[in-house]
C-alpha cells in the first residue's frame, strides 16, 4: 500500500535491458508521471516493470496501453488521471500548466486536487476536445462517446461549438448533446478502483491536497464525487480522541451556576461547590476517555481500511 505522496524530485528506475524505458532522474514535472499500475502495462510498446515509491517520466508523444491493467498517472497541481483496462492514451502536451492527451482507446478518470487559475488539462477524444480547469473528478469513455463530471467544471470544444458541463452532468461528445443528468455508476471497476486508489493516498502518512474524503461516522469517510466511504479503524480512534479533548475544554468554559462569576468567589455556595465536583468527575471521564482513543490511534495502522458495505453486490 503506498506509503507517501510523489515528490517533485525522485530518481527513476533503471529498467531491465529486455525494456527500452529508459531511467531518468526527474528534476521538474514537465510531463506525466506514472506513479503506480496494477496489471499489464505497456509504454510504447514496452512491457513496463514497476516497484513501489518509484515513478516514471512519460515524454511527450508516447503511448500507454493497458491490456488487463490499470495505470494511474501523476500531473502538476495534483491531479490523478486514472486509466481503465484495454485503453490507450497518448502524451500529445506537455507544458506544465497546459497538459494535453489523447484517450484513443478505453476509458480514463481525471481527480483534480488543486488547480491554479490560468492551468488547464485538455484530453481529445475523436473531434472533441475537453478542457479540465477547476478541481472535481471527472470520467471520460472513448467507447460510448461520454464526459461524465462528478464534481467540478469542464468545456468542450467541438467543432466550431463550446459547451459547459457542469457538476452531475454529461455530454455525449460525438454529437455534442445537451447536457443531461447521468446516474452514477459506483460498481464500474474503474471508478471502484479510482475510488480505491484515492482513498489509500488520502490515508497515506503525509498525504497532500486531499480534502474531500469527509467524515461521516464512526471511522467513515465518503467521498461525494466517488459517492462511497470507506472505514479506517486509525480515523475512528482520531475522532473519538478529538470528541473527548472538546469535550474537556468545553466543560471549563461552561460557566458556573449560568453566571460567568468565578467559582472561587462564589466557593461557599452550595451549587457552585456541588457543580465543581460534577465537573472533577466528568473531566476524569473524559480524560480516561481522551488517553485511552489517543492510546489506540497510536497503535493503530493509519494505511489499512475497509471497503464500503454498498460495493459488496458489485462482485
Amino acid at each position: 500500500m503506498l506509503r507517501s505522496l510523489a515528490t517533485l524530485t525522485a530518481v527513476i528506475l533503471i529498467m531491465p535491458a529486455f525494456c527500452v524505458v529508459k531511467a531518468q532522474q526527474i528534476v521538474n514535472i514537465k510531463a506525466a508521471l506514472l506513479q503506480f499500475i496494477e496489471g499489464e502495462v505497456l509504454l510504447d510498446a514496452n512491457p513496463v516493470e514497476f516497484h513501489d515509491g518509484i515513478r516514471i517520466q512519460v515524454e511527450n508523444d508516447q503511448r500507454l496501453d493497458t491490456k488487463k491493467g490499470k495505470v494511474e498517472l501523476l500531473l502538476p497541481f495534483y491531479t490523478y488521471f486514472r486509466i481503465g483496462e484495454n485503453s490507450s492514451l497518448r502524451i500529445t502536451g506537455t507544458s506544465f500548466n497546459d497538459m494535453e492527451m489523447t484517450l484513443e482507446q478505453g476509458a480514463c478518470l481525471i481527480e483534480v486536487l488543486g488547480a491554479p487559475s490560468g492551468n488547464r488539462i485538455g484530453v481529445r477524444i475523436s473531434e472533441s476536445v475537453v478542457a479540465i480547469e477547476k478541481e472535481g473528478l471527472y470520467r471520460i469513455d472513448h467507447g460510448s462517446g461520454e464526459l461524465r463530471v462528478h464534481s467540478g467544471e469542464a468545456k468542450v470544444v467541438w467543432k466550431n461549438r463550446k459547451v459547459k458541463v457542469q457538476n452531475g452532468r454529461m455530454v455525449h461528445l460525438a454529437v455534442m448533446s445537451k447536457p443531461e443528468k447521468f446516474k452514477m455508476d459506483i460498481c464500474n471497476p474503474l471508478h471502484r478502483w479510482a475510488a480505491q486508489r484515492s482513498f489509500v493516498l488520502f490515508i497515506a502518512p503525509g498525504a497532500r491536497g486531499y480534502r474531500y474524503w469527509v467524515p461521516e461516522s464512526q471511522g467513515w469517510l465518503r467521498h461525494s464525487g466517488y459517492g462511497v466511504r470507506y472505514y479506517s479503524e486509525y480515523f475512528y480512534w482520531q475522532a473519538l480522541y478529538t470528541r473527548a479533548q472538546d469535550k474537556m475544554r468545553g466543560l471549563y468554559r461552561k460557566p458556573y451556576g449560568g453566571t460567568l462569576v468565578s467559582p472561587a468567589r462564589n466557593s461557599d455556595h452550595p451549587s457552585v461547590s456541588i457543580e465543581r465536583d460534577q465537573r472533577k468527575e466528568m473531566g476524569q471521564v473524559f480524560s480516561m476517555e481522551s488517553s485511552m482513543a489517543y492510546k489506540n490511534m497510536k497503535l493503530a495502522d493509519p494505511t489499512a481500511w475497509k471497503e464500503d458495505p454498498d460495493l459488496s453486490g458489485c462482485d
